[in-house]
């Protein structure tokens, strides 16, 4: 709601885009798309995957969730970090 009257929480903004911008040429795989755009950024990595990506893309992303684990940068720099953290088993009632 705050991004349709043009306001944004504090330290928020919006980025343009470049002839560099990975775009998406299918129908879909917009949300790898943004998935991955919005990874990069809060790593700092560059945006430097494209389209013929998405399938080890997707690959990645199905065991990031497997794992709890998101790996910093670039495709070819791939740190893991950790993101979700380790949940205790439910006691048995």
């Amino acid at each position: 709601r705050a991004s349709q009257q043009g306001k944004f929480p504090s330290g928020w903004g919006t980025l343009g885009t470049t002839r560099d911008t990975p775009k998406q040429k299918s129908n879909c795989d917009c949300g790898l798309f943004l998935a991955f755009s919005a990874n990069y950024l809060s790593f700092g990595a560059p945006l430097d995957f494209s389209q013929d990506d998405m399938a080890h893309l997707r690959r990645r992303m199905t065991i990031d969730i497997l794992h709890a684990k998101i790996y910093e940068g670039s495709p070819a720099k791939q740190k893991s970090v950790t993101w979700a953290p380790q949940l205790e088993p439910a006691a048995e009632a």
